[in-house]
């Protein structure tokens, strides 16, 4: 099982090679490498030139000789666990972290890297067991501290969660998202989250966003939606379509047949980039969305919000800024998790929010929207059960 959630980890990425300044001050190493195989540092050094330069493969086979001549040299082996991970060769590089690790048991860099592998594979205790080793020798590794929050509330080891978002707090590092996840763990809900938590959170996940999505989560808002649209409106083209929280594009590709201009924006840069180089869009913009909806002077008639308002509490404000840029005669498709009844809008221990499905019903008449279809579907997985939410299809009825 992959880690598929999406809480921001308030950490860090998988460290970096170790000694790659010995590798790039001399750009003769590689003809020195033909001196011979035995020649361990020159095929040490060429393999950290590979692997900065972001060749993983090559640099693996660089590293592998010079551990054929020095089967015991610590940086070699931890960056050859590095250059395998890079490659998702997850269960290899275990073994060569392993190895380092048997060499330097008190290694941090070794360790967090170990603990940050098995939690992508979904070995949470394993990673769990690395990375309170790092904290228990280095009691201020705020990274370290970060995942073990997130995987202790994966793990619904709620306290010990607590304890460690605490220490991030105490830390000061990313504390707007650590103030977000000790609001939902103690049962309390914040209108609407700290904006730098959610830029944070998807810009963590931009280069592996879709496949996470689809295949980790059995996500399928986007063609649930246009699948609703299309039994509703059959196969209208609508003039301009909005893709509100684009991320990398997956509304943009699923809805590429009914619209004839699509347009995204996104908070999280490294998603709009993503959606970018997708080649789709009209126009991509990086902004906060009410903001962006506020300050627009286009209007389109159709906007999609797919998962998007769970990362919104409060609803009032997203539908008071729809006349801004819905046109009259237009169209709104949107999804919610599904919360309780009577309760508008609750922070769950996910980071995200659920809604009292009738919420926005509520909204969209007092905002002059009517109400063509809703219904009650699966969004996605989450620990191996389905989170069920509500799609919806609101129009903005033509000026008299």
């Amino acid at each position: 099982m992959m880690d598929s959630g999406n809480q921001l980890t308030c950490g860090a990425a998988e460290l970096s090679p170790k000694n790659i300044g010995q590798g790039v001050k001399k750009l003769l190493y590689p003809d020195s490498v033909r001196l011979g195989p035995e020649y361990q540092r020159a095929w040490y050094n060429q393999g950290t030139m590979l692997l900065q330069a972001g060749e993983p493969a090559a640099a693996a086979v660089a590293f592998q000789r010079a551990l054929a001549a020095a089967p015991r040299e610590v940086d070699t082996l931890y960056n050859l666990a590095l250059a395998l991970s890079q490659q998702d060769k997850s269960t290899a590089a275990a073994h060569y972290y392993h190895r380092a690790l048997a060499e330097a048991p008190a290694d941090l860099d070794i360790l967090y890297n170990l603990g940050l592998l098995y939690r992508r594979l979904g070995r949470y205790r394993e990673a769990l067991r690395y990375l309170r080793r790092v904290v228990e020798l280095a009691p201020e590794h705020a990274p370290a501290y970060g995942h073990l929050a997130t995987l202790l509330n994966k793990l619904e080891e709620k306290e010990a969660a607590i304890t460690c978002f605490e220490k991030l707090l105490e830390l000061n590092h990313k504390p707007q998202a650590a103030r977000h996840m000790l609001s939902a763990l103690r049962g309390e809900s914040p209108s609407a989250p700290p904006a730098e938590y959610v830029a944070e959170l998807f810009d963590q996940y931009a280069d592996r966003f879709d496949s996470e999505l689809m295949e980790g989560l059995g996500y399928r808002v986007p063609f649930l939606l246009a699948e609703m649209v299309r039994e509703v409106r059959g196969e209208q083209m609508y003039a301009e379509l909005l893709d509100l929280g684009c991320g990398t594009g997956l509304v943009g590709e699923t809805f590429l047949s009914c619209a004839s201009r699509l347009y995204g924006v996104d908070l999280a840069g490294k998603m709009v980039a993503a959606a970018r180089e997708k080649g789709i869009y009209d126009g991509l913009y990086r902004d906060e969305l009410l903001n962006f909806c506020r300050r627009s002077r286009q209007r389109f008639e159709l906007l999609v919000a797919a998962d998007v308002l769970t990362y919104m509490g409060d609803l009032w404000p997203f539908f008071q800024v729809l006349p801004q840029v819905l046109r009259p005669g237009g169209d709104l498709l949107c999804s919610l998790e599904e919360g309780a009844a009577g309760v508008d809008f609750a922070l769950q221990s996910s980071g995200r929010y659920a809604h009292d499905p009738a919420y926005p019903e509520r909204l969209a008449a007092a905002t002059g929207l009517q109400l063509l279809e809703s219904r009650r579907t699966a969004l996605r997985r989450e620990k191996e059960q389905w989170i069920y939410g509500w799609l919806y299809l609101l129009h903005r009825p033509p000026a008299v």
